[in-house]
């Protein structure tokens, strides 16, 4: 798409970057800014219908498909979009409000901009001389057989000191590879101009044989890592890869040209390279093709008696199909495993990790260092697959060996790898100090080199780090520059992100992240479950079926059932950070249908599973909910254990937030005063309740979230109304006309102060704009005041004494998730309870 040029400013669609020079005046440097996906969608809409106005309807439409607060968050796009060019809506340079209409784009002068695409010549072989090239290779291939052996009956854990002292031995090593390291740099292409990208399919395992079912994902992962070391080429990550397969419902054995062809247009990738691997007598077979848009352009079948040692030639040889700036010579590439079975081994923990779970991966890393100790990649993997089970004393000591290691620096993307492992593993216990620096000195290995999607996971932790320390704006800016690198892909765990009510910023409180469309991810879920069951990848079936639970686009037994098979796989696969977010999940998934009895339950399971984690920041939240529970209870419960659970909701709440003060979790901190404010309020401790109200208001105006101010604003409204602060209820309910609650306190003040026109129009207004709330008891209320409208000025009747109003505590979250008959909820979230 072309940029647009205007005045000192770059807008380039595409990234979402807006970019300007240094003004003449001298009042703003050079700079560029990466804007949130509605702002960017604005200025994009503006500039291309800049010849008219357009109104607010349409930009609405166009650009929000629902959402009870869009025009909020269309005006906070407007304003931000005026911040950046230093312009007021009292005197504009670039976008004019038209009073009544809309908006229009009125600077005079817009240039588009073609990009420059900078392209990379590649020269493919053909088959046949690809069969000359490999009779002719120079390495000969081992004549050993292969070990097909399952796991070694043998000791897997190895004692500290034994690791430490076969790491050292590390240091001896004059160069390793991921898989094979050429003798000479190779030539690395710009993350620019690196538009050439190779895609290693799952290998088909057509040996018959069930105990070389690593050959499909372990050893085409292999093979993809070690491709990234032998050619200038992007390679695509297998779990990018993955997820397109997914969306595109391709079969893992994936082998048809036209469909192969096909899945390269649809990611943008240039080349695909898919085989199989059968038997052929005592020795096995690796036949390949590689494909681009037209089709298969190039193949070959090699024999070998043993494939796992024979991975360095065999990368050699298909990489002369793809790129004559390397010279594939078997000499110049080192196998990193110089055991066999420590390969086998790696490669069966890789497998492991995508099908099985971690707690089996480590037990074969464990195993392919005791092999081969102190190997690299080995290490990092176990490293990982540690985190992945929380043993994060065991996995951080094993990353810190790693940056020890001379042997380290010479490999870009393991490297970057640990870097980026133990930033991870710091981020998940909210350890920040360090964070920053191992992220920067990451993302410094793969600057320069084909590695942007390395980068781009390096990117999307860093949006992590700014995330937990309250920066949204800093994030949202990094996850656009992590999305371009990694386009047209975008990492499923953006999808299977938790969408929880309270206690990230992204989705704070009733706040939903613009950039996350469940809507549009409801069938991309659904179709990721399919490919990774038929995949058996168990780790990757359990994140989406996380996603589709807290994903209110699906029907309420979709999700409960989807829930509770993701609980029963982390804890197959023991993953134990996944199964305490997945537990927490339950808990507000039962108090949102009022079954805080059950999310009681459900809390109480995750709560002991935090004690050896050392994680303040997943004990905040899963103690919040717990409090939640109490306070549920104690909202749809009567008399002493209705005060019961009142007491121990506030109990919760006052020690949640001074037990975790210190942490930085303001979004939660804040959320704690709001619901001790409900449990003061529903306790008759009204001026409490208002003091915390407005602790949680402070916070919510400081961090910028329209939605959760709203409600903050509504609970103040009712404890005036309870107070019978009728006038204060007028002055705030004139800031919150978008909230249906609001604007029912609003008249009710307007009638209690005896101005019936106001009231009856206020109600009317709020009949039309909310009609799918409207009830019989409004009705009823509109017609009270419409009849004391029509007598007033005849004779003055005796006032009514209207009862209480309905309480802002009965819904806790935006109506979008209270769409499901509740009876039936009740039924459904029972009847799971008692099997």
């Amino acid at each position: 798409m072309q940029s647009y040029q205007f005045s000192i400013f770059t807008y380039n669609p595409d990234t979402r970057e807006l970019s300007w020079q240094k003004d003449p005046s001298g009042n703003r440097e050079s700079g560029s800014q990466y804007l949130r996906k509605k702002v960017a969608d604005v200025l994009l809409y503006l500039l291309e219908k800049r010849e008219r106005v357009v109104s607010k309807d349409e930009l609405l439409q166009s650009i929000w498909q629902q959402g009870e607060f869009r025009e909020n968050s269309l005006l906070q796009s407007i304003r931000e979009l005026r911040k950046l060019f230093a312009e007021s809506a009292q005197s504009p340079k670039f976008i004019r409000t038209v009073h009544l209409k809309g908006y229009q784009w009125i600077y005079p002068q817009v240039a588009l901009i073609s990009p420059v695409t900078e392209k990379t010549e590649l020269t493919g072989t053909s088959a046949e001389q690809s069969e000359n090239q490999q009779q002719a290779a120079k390495k000969q291939i081992s004549t050993a057989e292969a070990s097909l052996s399952p796991l070694p009956g043998r000791q897997n854990k190895l004692g500290l000191k034994t690791k430490v002292t076969a790491f050292l031995a590390l240091t001896f090593v004059l160069f390793i590879a991921v898989f094979l390291w050429p003798t000479k740099d190779s030539p690395q292409m710009s993350l620019a101009a690196g538009k050439a990208e190779v895609a290693v399919l799952p290998f088909i395992n057509d040996t018959g044989d069930s105990k070389l079912q690593w050959l499909e994902l372990g050893y085409s992962d292999m093979f993809a890592q070690g491709l990234r070391k032998f050619i200038p080429l992007q390679v695509i990550p297998s779990y990018h890869l993955q997820g397109a397969m997914a969306i595109r419902q391709l079969d893992k054995r994936l082998s048809d040209s036209e469909q192969i062809s096909g899945l390269l247009d649809s990611i943008n990738a240039k080349y695909a390279i898919a085989a199989t691997i059968n038997k052929d007598g005592k020795a096995l077979r690796f036949n390949y093709r590689i494909h681009d848009l037209k089709g298969v352009f190039a193949s070959g079948s090699i024999r070998f008696p043993n494939l796992p040692s024979s991975l360095p030639s065999l990368i050699s040889q298909v990489a002369q199909h793809l790129s004559t700036n390397q010279s594939p010579d078997g000499k110049a590439a080192l196998a990193l495993f110089k055991n066999k079975e420590a390969q086998q081994d790696y490669a069966k923990g890789t497998q492991a990790l995508q099908t099985k779970g971690a707690k089996l991966a480590k037990h074969y890393f464990e195993a392919a260092l005791l092999n081969e100790p102190g190997n690299l990649a080995a290490t990092v993997k176990l490293a990982d697959t540690l985190s992945l089970l929380a043993e994060f004393e065991q996995a951080q000591t094993y990353y810190r060996q790693l940056l020890a290691a001379p042997a380290l620096s010479q490999d870009a993307f393991l490297g970057s790898s640990v870097y980026l492992g133990l930033a991870k593993l710091l981020i998940q216990q909210h350890r920040l100090d360090e964070v920053e620096a191992l992220l920067g000195q990451g993302l410094a290995l793969t600057k320069d080199k084909s590695l942007r999607y390395q980068r781009a996971q390096l990117i999307r932790s860093k949006a992590k780090y700014f995330q937990l320390l309250g920066d949204n704006k800093q994030r949202h800016a990094l996850l656009g520059q992590a999305d371009e690198l990694s386009r047209p892909f975008t990492s499923l765990q953006n999808e299977a992100d938790a969408l929880y009510y309270l206690g990230s910023p992204t989705n704070i409180g009733l706040e939903t992240d613009p950039d996350i469309n469940l809507r549009q991810n409801q069938p991309k879920l659904e179709q990721a479950l399919k490919y990774y069951r038929e995949l058996g990848n168990k780790r990757g079936e359990a994140l989406t079926l996380l996603a589709i639970g807290q994903n209110y686009y699906f029907d309420v037994k979709k999700r409960l059932e989807a829930l509770e098979q993701a609980k029963a796989l982390f804890i197959q696969t023991g993953n134990r950070l996944d199964l305490i977010d997945t537990l927490n999940y339950f808990g507000y998934f039962f108090i949102q249908y009022h079954k805080g009895d059950l999310a009681r339950q459900a809390l109480e399971q995750a709560i002991p599973l935090l004690d050896p984690l050392n994680d303040p920041h997943r004990a905040q939240r899963s103690y919040f909910f717990y409090a939640f529970s109490a306070l549920d209870q104690g909202i749809n419960n009567e008399g002493s254990r209705a005060k019961a659970f009142l007491a121990s909701a506030i109990k919760g709440f006052k020690s949640n937030i001074e037990k975790y003060a210190a942490i930085s979790s303001d979004s939660i901190t804040a959320d704690s005063h709001l619901l001790l404010a409900w449990a003061y309020s529903e306790s008759g401790l009204s001026s409490q309740a208002i003091e915390h109200i407005e602790l949680a208001l402070e916070t919510y105006q400081q961090q910028g979230y329209p939605v959760s101010i709203r409600y903050a604003q509504v609970s103040l409204l009712d404890e005036y109304i309870k107070q019978q602060q009728w006038q204060k209820v007028v002055s705030l309910a004139a800031n919150v006309t978008d909230s249906y609650l609001a604007n029912i306190y609003l008249a009710r003040a307007y009638y209690e102060l005896d101005n019936l026109s106001q009231a009856h129009q206020t109600l009317m207004l709020t009949k039309t704009r909310f009609s799918n709330r409207w009830s019989l008891a409004d009705e009823k209320r509109l017609s009270l005041y419409h009849q004391g409208l029509k007598n007033e000025g005849k004779f003055k009747l005796e006032k009514i004494i209207l009862g209480e109003e309905m309480s802002s505590h009965q819904n806790y979250c935006d109506d979008l998730w209270n769409t499901e008959n509740i009876d039936s909820v009740i039924q459904l979230t029972t009847s799971a309870h008692q099997k």
